[in-house]
């Protein structure tokens, strides 16, 4: 007990306005001193000024612990330790009272409290401590409450506002949004915390400057005022927290909902609710977050996501929500979580939902969830992957849509949507597949050929869309986007040709695959070319710019050519017939669309034949 005595000893010693768990050392000071504080502020920094913050903190810091340390008069009941602890009691409720930085810190260091008692004492000892602690805490939380709640009752309406409230009344309310063991007991929060809290906002809500367990323990609260309290401030905070505000803030209240929702042991009616919190917390994460904090809980919230796909909830649309910003935060983390989890696999899961079974009925319906929004996952999710896995990806998902497109059991809106979506994949994907240009980077022919495989199985209903367009805008959205994916699977055929003839130059022939292998792609766009077609024969035209100057090796001796050499020179003439057929691209109803067609056309003619 020496030791303890002698903590108070210097706690009784500093000046009475020196906080005791922020730096502040008055009353009336009200700089900011904490990083998540300054945050907000465009600040330009004087090395002066922030060795002197720093300063400040770290005796702060020093402060705290003392406070921490002498926190264990609490376990002595004897005469000689009473006045201590009461002395103790009324100078913490002073801070209570006084400064909201200093509850803030107060009730996030309860975790370095009890980390510093056990490494002294047995944990039954600790424990027994800690309840001690928060008894102490929840008391004097109470007693505030009580105040505030007969303070606001006796206001009129009009009048029930912060501005009209005492001290101890404000303090009370911000310290039971930063007390855990108070937010953790829904007995004490429904009989002395919702109704001053209601009254409080009759007229205003309440905003909040910081990230507060609060926030994460409402998200997942079936009390409206709650929720809606925590939704409003959420979106208010422009900025990430800090990994120490994770810590304190988020990690066991999302931790405590994840173990509501584990399969085996699962609260179905609280789903939807752990959905929509989820997608609220992910949305205001970082990278730097989701690898270091995110995934430092024990229950992986990837794998959660994976295993709930299977339910017939109405937390589906937040799920892919939730799993869109974690694609989006960091790639890597989601593939390394997902581990031996291919992403065809995913895209099955997701497909096969029942819930998103019920969502293509409802196609159709004014309350009808937005597809657009639904599918919002997928062209991230493919962005994710590296090109040389994607094509896999990309045949599982053209499928999945596909399909669904040719139920007749789903409504038009339903049908017509995933195969716009179908478009949007092929055209994506192959476009990142065209985005590594080089001989190094470029992702091979065996790659290409699949990827050309996948637009062939489906050239005729790409196609038909385009029939009879002039210009590319007149087929609206979808129009455009399948002339697109026309035009990036000639290039990227065309492409796959020159990386081809390059690595003849550098001495290293890429290993031959079947060189007619787009053979029937080529042959199936442009036989699929009509009068009137002028949209498709331009965008096909416009996929092989490429292959301006890139010419066919020729032999002047009699030596044998490699047989790599032979295969390039027999590729080239396989998409001579597309510039060979001038007269299908002429329609006296555009003539200059068609003449510039032409020209473009005989630019190519001219060099694929030299």
């Amino acid at each position: 007990m020496a030791e303890v005595v002698q903590n108070l000893h210097e706690l009784q010693a500093l000046p009475p306005e020196t906080h005791w768990f922020c730096p502040c050392t008055s009353l009336d000071d009200y700089t900011r001193y904490y990083e998540e504080d300054l945050l907000e502020e465009d600040r330009t920094v004087d090395p002066a000024v922030e060795a002197e913050r720093i300063r400040k903190i770290e005796e702060a810091q020093k402060r705290k612990h003392l406070v921490l340390d002498a926190f264990r008069i609490l376990a002595y009941n004897g005469a000689e330790a009473a006045p201590y602890r009461d002395w103790l009691q009324l100078r913490l409720e002073h801070w209570m009272t006084t400064c909201h930085i200093c509850i803030r810190v107060f009730h996030a260091s309860r975790s370095l409290l009890r980390q510093r008692l056990e490494e002294q004492y047995d944990v039954e000892q600790v424990v027994e401590f800690m309840k001690t602690f928060d008894e102490l805490n929840v008391t004097r939380i109470t007693q505030g409450l009580k105040h505030a709640q007969a303070q606001l009752a006796s206001l009129p309406e009009s009048e029930r506002k912060i501005a009209n409230l005492g001290s101890v009344g404000i303090h009370s309310l911000f310290e039971v949004l930063s007390c855990e063991p108070y937010l953790r007991n829904p007995t004490l929060m429904a009989q002395h915390f919702d109704s001053p809290f209601q009254l409080v906002q009759t007229r205003k809500k309440l905003r909040l400057h910081s990230f507060l367990p609060a926030l994460s323990y409402f998200f997942f609260s079936s009390v409206e005022s709650r929720y809606s309290f925590a939704v409003f401030n959420w979106e208010k905070l422009w900025r990430s927290p800090t990994r120490q505000e994770f810590e304190w803030a988020i990690r066991r209240p999302l931790f405590e909902a994840m173990m509501r929702v584990q399969i085996s042991s699962l609260d179905m009616s609280f789903v939807p609710r752990f959905w929509d919190g989820a997608r609220l917390i992910v949305s205001k994460l970082n990278k730097d977050l989701v690898t270091h904090s995110l995934r430092g809980i024990d229950i992986s919230i990837y794998r959660l996501a994976l295993e709930h796909l299977q339910l017939d909830s109405p937390g589906f649309t937040d799920l892919l929500r939730t799993v869109r910003h974690l694609i989006e935060l960091s790639p890597t983390d989601f593939w390394d979580a997902m581990g031996a989890i291919p992403p065809s696999a995913f895209i099955e899961q997701i497909f096969h939902s029942p819930a998103l079974k019920k969502i293509f009925l409802r196609q159709g319906q004014e309350d009808a969830p937005d597809l657009g929004e639904i599918f919002g996952w997928i062209l991230p999710f493919l962005t994710s992957i590296k090109p040389q896995n994607i094509t896999p990806a990309c045949r599982s998902m053209v499928h999945q849509l596909m399909t669904r497109n040719q139920d007749n059991g789903l409504p038009t809106k339903a049908r017509v949507a995933c195969f716009n979506i179908a478009l949007l994949v092929l055209s994506h994907t192959l476009e990142n597949l065209s985005k590594e240009r080089t001989f190094a980077t470029f992702v091979g022919t065996a790659v290409v050929s699949d990827m050309l495989d996948l637009v062939k199985d489906h050239v005729k209903a790409i196609v038909s869309i385009t029939k009879n367009l002039k210009n590319p805008v007149d087929g609206g959205q979808p129009g455009l986007v399948a002339l697109t994916v026309v035009e990036r699977s000639i290039a990227l055929d065309c492409l796959a040709l020159s990386m081809r003839r390059e690595s003849i130059h550098a001495g290293k022939p890429i290993r031959n695959t079947d060189g007619t292998g787009s053979e029937a792609l080529w042959n199936a766009l442009i036989s699929a070319i009509d009068y009137g077609d002028q949209a498709l024969a331009t965008y096909i035209l416009l996929g092989t710019r490429s292959l301006v100057g890139l010419e066919r090796f020729t032999d002047n001796c009699a030596i044998m050519l490699p047989e790599s050499w032979s295969v390039f020179r027999i590729s080239i003439p396989l998409i001579w017939p597309v510039f060979s057929r001038p007269h299908i691209l002429v329609s006296p109803s555009s003539p200059r669309l068609s003449h510039r067609t032409m020209r473009l056309a005989n630019r190519q003619w001219k060099y694929s034949r030299s």
